[in-house]
């Protein structure tokens, strides 16, 4: 599938171009949505599509713009624009600076789904002309399966010998295995990594798949080594001769049948060092005194509680010990069920923040969407940390900054809608319009407003009725039913718990040019 990011400011463009096209029919999958310039410069960098679907106007950062950001840091991304008549020229100078096509807005989708089509056949024929050469043709095919296996949630299957064998790793055989993820410091190409001793050279050449140009895991066959001495020989002469890497992280020793669990366990250990591990060599079974310790488990209901009182540091604690729940005892779970345990965390955040007690929207919002496609495209345990706290931390300031900013705006919404609409006002119809919830919007309201949100309808009623009441022309079973007030009963209790007076004494009062006294009152 190739990737594509959708960036329109217009949220109804933006879901439509999304949701109602049938991408996948051409080979295509949306990885991510943005409202503006600068959201979908930041998608490009961490989520690497092939292809930007982008307004030319947007905020923050216009397409120009973004599209000169993306030939600058050399970002492998062909730009589609979409232009309103009225930037016309402006499109077509976008092709000049590189964009890959414009369409005019009112989108024609045959004309989209044409330009998008060509668009994945030019990714593709790019591809196909950077594949190696004849002579690298046979290596290369061995590490892109290699990297498959490596990264597939099954156990080898028995037409995986061959690509096996060809890394000297017999299926069949009884020897262990050892995995090393090794990360090159971003200061040193890879290329200058330096040579290990003896033979073992030209086995890491051999068992090594290549993820990226700074990511690659080892593979290497014990060969009747116990694995103590499998595990501490290995980690010895890594940790010797690699410290020009930025990290070497190593799995325990296992049979090849269970050869998934090399790169699950080096990428868990890629979390060491954001908890204080300070060697440059991170063993999966240096965490065995953590991962032994009794971690309880981590309910929503405890982040939610984080996430309220704005506690970030609470919120790392939190994702720190549900992550160390996955590798306890020594096992580490299987990746595809910690991404899902993660995104249903998120999902049972987002029902509870915008339904029970915090700001609301739509529950598909863009910054949920973008968090869980984010989650779910990891292959490395340490990646999914990092994506679902930066989730959890988008939480947690998204909510103190509605708490913080948009609770004076919030409230002075309410009372506007209060006063255009006192006689039918209510606490949910107007929750529902401001996307809060009613608990979290009377809470707010009653902070600001230093009164209740019933109270102060009740006399926002009685406001409006005394000038009515000055009218003669109005009857007081009129002016309840004006006012919100179901009949004259209820309306007099109101009038009478604000003012002290029952509406027809006032009235009486006020149609002999009278003044209301406390004693009359």
């Amino acid at each position: 599938m190739i990737k594509m990011i959708i960036a329109d400011d217009e949220r109804l463009i933006r879901e439509s171009l999304h949701q109602l096209m049938d991408w996948k029919s051409v080979g295509v999958e949306v990885v991510g949505v943005a409202a503006d310039g600068e959201a979908a410069l930041e998608l490009v960098r961490t989520l690497s599509p092939q292809i930007l679907l982008s307004d030319i106007s947007m905020p923050r950062l216009d397409g120009i713009g973004l599209l000169t950001k993306i030939k600058e840091e050399k970002l492998n991304c062909r730009v589609i624009f979409l232009s309103a008549y009225s930037n016309f020229s402006y499109a077509q100078s976008a092709v000049k600076y590189g964009a890959f096509d414009y369409i005019l807005k009112p989108i024609d989708e045959d004309l989209l789904m044409e330009t998008v089509v060509r668009c994945v056949q030019a990714v593709k024929e790019e591809a196909q002309a950077a594949l190696p050469g004849e002579n690298d043709t046979d290596r290369f095919i061995a590490n892109t399966a290699l990297c498959g296996l490596l990264l597939s949630p099954n156990p080898p299957a028995p037409h995986d010998v061959d690509i096996l064998s060809s890394c000297g790793i017999d299926l069949a055989g009884n020897d262990l295995c050892i995995g090393a993820l090794l990360h090159s410091d971003e200061k040193q190409p890879s290329h200058d990594i330096p040579p290990l001793p003896g033979n073992l050279e030209q086995i890491i050449i051999q068992n090594t798949a290549v993820f990226s140009d700074d990511e690659k895991l080892v593979l290497w066959t014990g060969h009747s080594l116990s694995r103590e001495k499998l595990l501490r020989d290995f980690s010895s002469c890594l940790s010797n001769f690699y410290r020009a890497l930025h990290g070497v992280f190593i799995s325990n020793p296992h049979p090849v049948s269970e050869i998934k669990q090399f790169y699950a366990e080096c990428s868990f250990a890629m979390l060491y060092p954001r908890l204080g591990f300070e060697t440059s060599t991170h063993r999966f079974c240096d965490g065995a005194i953590i991962l032994n310790e009794n971690y309880p488990h981590v309910y929503a209901a405890e982040v939610l509680k984080a996430i309220q009182k704005k506690d970030a540091t609470a919120v790392k604690a939190l994702a720190d010990r549900m992550f160390w729940r996955f590798a306890q005892n020594g096992q580490i779970y299987d990746t595809d069920l910690i991404k899902l345990k993660c995104i249903t965390l998120l999902d049972s955040l987002r029902e509870d923040l915008y339904f029970t007690d915090g700001p609301t929207k739509d529950p598909d919002s863009d910054m949920l969407i973008t968090a869980k496609k984010l989650i779910n495209i990891q292959h490395a345990v340490s990646n999914i940390y990092d994506e679902t706290l930066a989730a959890l931390l988008r939480f947690c300031a998204y909510f103190e900054s509605i708490e913080n900013f948009g609770g004076s705006l919030l409230v002075a919404q309410a009372v506007d809608y209060i006063k255009e609409n006192y006689a039918s006002a209510s606490l949910a119809d107007i929750a529902e319009k401001l996307y809060v919830s009613p608990t979290y919007l009377s809470r707010i309201f009653a902070a600001e407003m230093k009164d209740t949100f019933s109270r102060y309808v009740q006399k926002y009623r009685v406001k409006i009725s005394k000038k009515l009441l000055l009218d003669p022309q109005y009857k007081i079973y009129n002016i309840a039913k004006m006012v919100g007030y179901s009949d004259v009963a209820h309306f007099s209790k109101a009038f009478k718990q604000v003012e002290g007076i029952s509406p027809m004494k006032f009235k009486n009062i006020s149609n002999q040019g009278g003044r209301i006294t406390g004693q009359e009152k």
